[in-house]
């Protein structure tokens, strides 16, 4: 008869490289590092046991393996704060562009101040197209 003590309980960074390498595609250390917010370093001592780790960092891991495992990857924290950042830039930036409404300043191609201002409301949108990732 077996028992439970017969059975070595895998330490936590062995299950966690169970689980990340049993991912088809195989997952690297530096992808899961990236989901769960943390360095490479970290995933790869904490699979060779050579460091512990806090509770807090392993829920991360936790958390980035499940998404992973369920097919749906979430963004990381540093990937959400980005597109939050973008998405402000972009609306300040957007908010430039009304500095020149139309009602004031038409585009009348055929003066240089009208081509001064198509460029200006132009360059504005294009920017703000940029901050968003939309033209990358």
């Amino acid at each position: 008869m077996v028992t439970d003590e017969a059975i070595p309980a895998l330490t936590f960074g062995e299950e966690v490289k169970a689980r990340r390498t049993a991912l088809t595609p195989t997952v690297g250390q530096a992808q899961l590092a990236d989901m769960a917010d943390i360095s490479r370093n970290t995933v790869s001592n904490l699979e060779r046991g050579t460091h512990e780790i806090s509770n807090r960092v392993k829920r991360r891991i936790h958390d980035a393996l499940t998404r992973l495992e369920s097919g749906d990857p979430m963004e990381s924290e540093s990937e959400l704060i980005e597109r939050v950042i973008r998405q402000r830039v972009a609306r300040d930036i957007e908010v430039l562009t009304e500095a020149y409404p139309e009602s004031l300043f038409p585009e009348d191609a055929d003066t240089p101040e009208g081509r001064a201002v198509a460029a200006m409301r132009h360059a504005y949108r294009t920017a703000a197209r940029i901050a968003r990732g939309e033209d990358q």
